[in-house]
């Protein structure tokens, strides 16, 4: 007999070292066990640190994987061990596991914002401070804020390990910063902390004023890059603090031009003569700059999973597109920069410039898609140089790339590419009887992951990457499936918060609010949704409990759109971007032809309102449920009153969209949902099975194809090779998604990286594979696969907080055999051709 405890979480998150800022952290873990139908009787949870035992829960009875911490108060700052142990219903008892973490409170910061004074605005500032240590420290903890991105190293040593730190945030209300264990990095004697600051978000210089800006002109984040720190030095008896202040080093050195989107220079020329070495002491740099830091809001801990290094890829293949300048393909899309070896040798003054796209034309890189991006990294040798460099203030996306200037043809390892996103993977995954579909998914994943740099951004190569809420409303229920985004989630979450007009209640079409409106598009519920994913899919109750207020001001600021009838006149995007010969007008002719925008506004008004129902019910809040149903009501009835037909079903116009986002919102009557999803079947047809929907519909059709016996339907139109389809994408060589179904070229809407079609990926999970949390946390949860005739197999697994669940269903020797692993404590119900049957934790084959 064995029982196991195979993961810990803190606060939802399992790696290797926690960051908090919760006061009351919940501890969830995920068991495995020998028997059928086990369950846990009993737990004992232990918290420690490097004083002693701060917490101990007992023996507590409860089937229930989860505590919350109830000892002491947490210190700031401190490392602490959490312990299991659990028994299950046999008495058979686990070794206890732990899992480790760190509380961060609100600091109270008595550092000053620093910069330095002079140069370029578009050079990245130096910054230096020496100090001594006659004692070693307990423990030791750097917090840093360079607005923009920042770069910090201790006596050499890269201590945080990560890109793209701190998280964008609109900084005039919100600033993060990084909190960092150093106590191994110091030493007695002598000691340096090293920082460099790039522009980042905080200042892009000379390109939204040449954009479409939102009414408001150029961010209020927007302003001079800068640095606050604190070096937090933790003794026996007392606490010492080395602050950013004027006895800080500043200056400018090798990075002499830093751009989020057009790129960066590093002019070895330039460098600081022994900079981050044992013999740097600050010559060439000067007295820093105080700031009062009145444009910059608070400072929060950033707890969410910092940027990482994903992978690195070389060169498949490298050919000579001119004298001196040769394309390398890494071949697939990927988000982040290159790691160029520097030639021995090499002469002072040498340029060498890599110049990145998704796409090639003709070729040579294509261009067009970067939109203003010049995306291109430039190396100037000096007389000493570095052995390889990798540029820390920006990020591309590309496939492709161009150097020039190396004087003799690259080999694979002289630039090799650096793919990172947010560290948010999980263990779930997707496999069937068809490639096209299983290239389509791998696709999806990629492009997700290029897409995650502290926002969900839309695209990864272009000036843009901004983190849209309309593609996100679809986009947000399938990406829980693939990563563990709970905290990504309420990072994007305040985010929306952060933006919010709380007066009106409007939230703004992107957040941070660069480009759009405020109010945005009605269609972006997913700042509810993310609430609902972060409930249904890891338990967490914290983010809708912190932000229902702000829900339902949202709603409440769409209603005042309302008019006579009920409707909600207003409409930005609507069912945006889909085929293009059923689009019209707007930007790009982008905006649906045929379903109606009003429709989508109202049909999201009443789903937000069935949404705050729940989340009312959640948190006791009865008399509130009850209003919101009643409103929800009221909106259901205008919406039918002025769309739909009952003795033919038709919603509105009659397509695709209309007729899918109908029965998805469950707004029709029961009665006549079957006549209603026989109506989106016959648009599907008439049109010879291609898409007529866009980014919310696209998803919204097949889900409700299958949920009402089309599955045969919604398979053709998955695995469709002809344009408008993801094969059709896949045809001509996509390893990402595309903004459009369009094989096209220009500057406008052509991304080749980009998510909001990836949100078909849902249907993967669940639907053909069937898997649906029935209650919070996966505790319960549905496995209903639909079985498409061209397919004879898909298995899958998908990470939750008690465990993977796994799913395999094939067709073999005229049987069809399904598989379903249910993870120690939760129970599933199974549900094929009609018939139901509840399955117990373990492994069951029918």
């Amino acid at each position: 007999m064995y029982l196991n405890i195979e993961r810990i979480s803190v606060d939802h998150d399992a790696r290797a070292l926690v960051l908090t800022d919760s006061e009351r952290p919940i501890f969830s873990w995920a068991v495995q066990g020998d028997k059928d139908g086990g369950y846990q009787r009993s737990y004992r949870v232990v918290v420690s640190y490097a004083r002693g035992v701060v917490w101990d829960s007992g023996e507590i009875q409860t089937k229930k994987q989860s505590a919350v911490y109830g000892g002491a108060p947490l210190v700031s700052g401190e490392k602490y061990t959490v312990t299991v142990t659990v028994t299950d219903d046999r008495g058979v008892k686990s070794q206890p596991e732990s899992a480790s973490f760190c509380y961060l409170e609100q600091r109270r910061w008595i550092a000053k914002h620093i910069t330095a004074r002079g140069g370029a605005d578009d050079a990245a500032q130096y910054f230096f401070r020496g100090f001594s240590l006659e004692e070693k420290p307990l423990r030791a903890t750097l917090y840093a804020s360079g607005i923009g991105y920042q770069y910090v190293t201790v006596n050499g040593e890269d201590i945080e390990k990560s890109f793209l730190d701190p998280a964008v945030s609109a900084y005039d209300k919100r600033c993060y910063y990084t909190a960092t264990d150093v106590t191994e990095a110091l030493r007695l004697g002598g000691n340096r902390i090293c920082a460099v600051v790039g522009n980042g978000w905080r200042c892009v210089n000379g390109f939204f004023g040449k954009l479409p800006r939102n009414e408001r002109g150029v961010p209020d984040f927007f302003g001079k890059s800068c640095l606050i720190a604190e070096l937090e030095l933790v003794y026996g008896d007392r606490v010492e603090i080395i602050p950013t202040d004027q006895s800080w080093l500043a200056g400018y050195g090798a990075v002499t031009y830093s751009h989020l989107f057009h790129g960066e220079t590093y002019d070895a020329g330039a460098a600081i003569p022994c900079w981050d070495t044992d013999e740097y002491s600050g010559e060439g740099l000067s007295s820093a700059e105080c700031l009062d830091g009145g444009d910059l809001g608070k400072l929060v801990p950033q707890t969410h999973p910092p940027v990482n290094e994903r992978k690195r890829l070389s060169a498949q293949n490298i050919y000579r597109q001119g004298e001196d300048s040769y394309i390398l393909d890494f071949g697939e899309n990927i988000a982040g920069v290159g790691c160029l070896k520097i030639p021995e040798h090499i002469g002072a003054g040498t340029k060498i410039v890599i110049e990145y796209d998704e796409e090639l034309f003709e070729g040579d890189l294509g261009k067009e898609t970067l939109r203003g991006a010049r995306a291109t990294d430039t190396y100037i040798a000096g007389e000493e140089n570095l052995c390889e460099w990798i540029p820390r203030f920006c990020y591309h996306g590309f496939r492709y790339a161009k150097i020039s200037g190396l004087g003799k043809r690259p080999d694979a390892d002289t630039l090799t590419a650096i793919a990172f996103c947010n560290d948010i993977k999980s263990s779930s995954f997707f496999k069937c009887g068809s490639a096209l579909v299983n290239q389509l998914h791998e696709n999806i994943v990629r492009t997700e992951m290029c897409n995650l740099h502290h926002l969900a951004t839309d695209c990864p190569q272009r000036g843009e990457r901004q983190g849209w809420m309309n593609d996100a409303t679809v986009r947000f229920e399938e990406m829980p499936y693939n990563f563990n985004v709970n905290r990504l989630f309420k990072k994007i979450s305040d985010d929306i918060f952060d933006e919010q007009d709380k007066e009106s209640g409007a939230i703004t079409c992107t957040a941070p609010y660069v480009w759009g409106s405020r109010p945005a598009d009605p269609v972006c519920s997913s700042y509810l949704i993310m609430g609902l994913e972060n409930l249904l899919h890891f338990g967490d109750a914290s983010t809708v409990g912190k932000h229902y207020e702000s829900y339902k001001k949202w709603n409440e600021c769409i209603s005042s759109l309302v008019n006579a009838e009920g409707i909600v006149e207003y409409s930005k995007y609507g069912d945006w971007a889909s085929p293009e010969d059923f689009c019209v007008g707007g930007f790009d002719g982008v905006r649906s032809a045929v379903t109606d925008p009003y429709l989508m506004s109202t049909g999201y008004h009443y789903y937000n309102y069935i949404l705050l129902a729940r989340f009312a019910e959640l948190l006791g809040k009865n008399e509130e449920r009850k209003s919101h149903l009643e409103r929800a009501e009221a909106v259901r009835a205008a919406f039918l009153k002025k769309w739909f037909k009952r003795e033919s079903g038709c919603v509105g116009s009659g397509s695709q969209g209309a007729q899918a986002f109908a029965l998805w919102l469950g707004i029709l009557p029961s009665e006549c949902e079957q006549r209603a999803a026989r109506r989106m079947l016959e648009a599907v047809e008439r049109v010879g099975y291609r898409i007529t929907t866009g980014n919310l519909t696209t998803k919204y059709l097949l889900d409700m194809l299958a949920k009402f016996g089309y599955e045969d339907a919604a398979w053709k139109l998955l695995t469709r090779e002809e344009y408008p389809s993801w094969g059709y994408m896949i045809q001509h060589g996509a390893t990402t998604v595309w903004e459009r179904f369009e094989q096209k070229r220009g500057s406008n809407m052509n991304s080749h990286n980009h998510p909001m079609y990836g949100a078909v990926d849902y249907w993967l999970y669940a639907y053909l594979l069937g898997i649906k949390p029935r209650e919070n946390g996966f505790e319960r949860f549905e496995v209903a696969p639909v079985f498409p005739s061209g397919l004879h197999y898909a298995e899958g697994r998908v990470e939750t907080v008690y465990g993977n669940i796994y799913v395999c269903w094939r067709r073999e020797f005229g049987h069809l055999y399904v598989t379903v692993d249910v993870p120690f404590g939760t129970s599933a119900t199974l549900k094929l051709f009609g018939e139901k049957r509840e399955l117990l934790s373990g492994v069951h084959h029918i």
